[in-house]
């Protein structure tokens, strides 16, 4: 299991938040030998003793999308993001009697909850691997297309990650996986060599953190892509100007996110990411997100103590769901006393 070890920050003159030297001095596993069960060795060709007489030629290190978080330079913080996120990625929220507010409850009931979560979500994902394996095989016996035994292999190979997850324990491979990323400025193929993960996972983790931190506080992340960065308004591949007035012209027409992503040739994903940063959607749908800040919640907590219903609530302050307003409560860990149910 990996360890993580917290090292002192350094200020550099410009003021902002930078990590002491000594924190850059190789790149993880630039030598390495290893035997396969054929007896055959993988190896880069060269030696310890070589390595050592090399002229290392580094790269000004700068970090690439702005200064770390707020959330990372302060470890209370660090841990209340990671164990929101972990809390989230497993459900802990609204399961019954394993539900407690966060207000209430301890650091270690809380740990306590995720470390039985996770050991409870093992189970049931072998079984759905079993599952997928033997769909397979009947797959490939029956003769069926490639792509769908190619999203049958897809499938496997992530139920098969989140096992592998989950047996190592998530908390210290998404602590490590941050760790690396903003204190010691890796990028995310080195910080998946060094932890024996895949690179877009990295880069899952990172964007999700974040999003989690934005969640709980309202607060984007500087980065190159907010207002001010270097790539502030920039539209990027495969769009431009005359793809994105098409792209707003057939979201006015209410035509969903996936029609419009088959008629550009394009992943659902990237429509939803240029009708988020580069039009205003017209027709953002019924699931757009609710940005919840204290104020708000302070609001729908003494409506709810009013005696105010989840739909009135969600009336009074122009929400279209009365859901929004009860997952809310739930998930931020809002306690209303004497409130009436629906």
């Amino acid at each position: 299991m990996p360890t993580v070890t917290l090292l002192p920050a350094s200020t550099n003159p410009t003021g902002e938040a930078r990590f002491a030297w000594y924190q850059f001095n190789k790149r993880p596993k630039a030598i390495y030998a290893i035997q396969h069960r054929d007896g055959e060795w993988e190896s880069p060709g060269i030696s310890f003793a070589d390595f050592d007489r090399f002229k290392l030629v580094k790269r000004p290190l700068d970090w690439k999308q702005g200064p770390p978080p707020r959330w990372f330079a302060d470890q209370e913080l660090f841990r209340d993001v990671l164990l929101k996120y972990i809390e989230r990625r497993y459900y802990a929220f609204g399961r019954g009697d394993r539900y407690r507010p966060l207000e209430t409850a301890s650091l270690p009931e809380r740990i306590a909850n995720i470390k039985s979560l996770v050991i409870d979500s093992i189970l049931p994902l072998r079984f759905k691997l079993l599952r997928l394996e033997k769909e397979l095989a009947e797959a490939v016996a029956d003769g069926e297309s490639d792509k769908r035994i190619a999203r049958l292999c897809s499938l496997i190979q992530g139920v098969d990650s989140e096992i592998c997850i989950a047996e190592r324990g998530p908390l210290a491979i998404i602590a490590a996986v941050v760790y690396l990323s903003y204190a010691m400025n890796w990028t995310s193929v080195g910080v998946a060599e060094e932890l024996g993960l895949r690179p877009p996972f990295v880069r899952q983790v990172l964007n999700r953190m974040n999003r989690t931190w934005r969640m709980m506080t309202g607060e984007q992340r500087v980065s190159r892509y907010t207002d001010g960065g270097m790539m502030f308004g920039k539209i990027l591949p495969p769009w431009d100007k005359e793809k994105l007035e098409r792209l707003r012209t057939m979201r006015a027409l209410n035509i969903p996110h996936w029609r419009c992503a088959r008629a550009f040739g394009v992943s659902n994903a990237s429509v939803r990411f240029a009708c988020h940063h580069y039009i205003e959607d017209p027709c953002p749908g019924h699931r757009a997100a609710v940005r919840w800040t204290p104020e708000k919640l302070e609001q729908a907590r003494q409506l709810r103590e009013f005696g105010k219903t989840f739909k009135e609530v969600a009336e009074i302050m122009k929400l279209k769901y009365a859901s929004t307003v009860s997952m809310a409560l739930k998930n931020y860990g809002v306690t209303v006393q004497g409130a009436r149910k629906r």
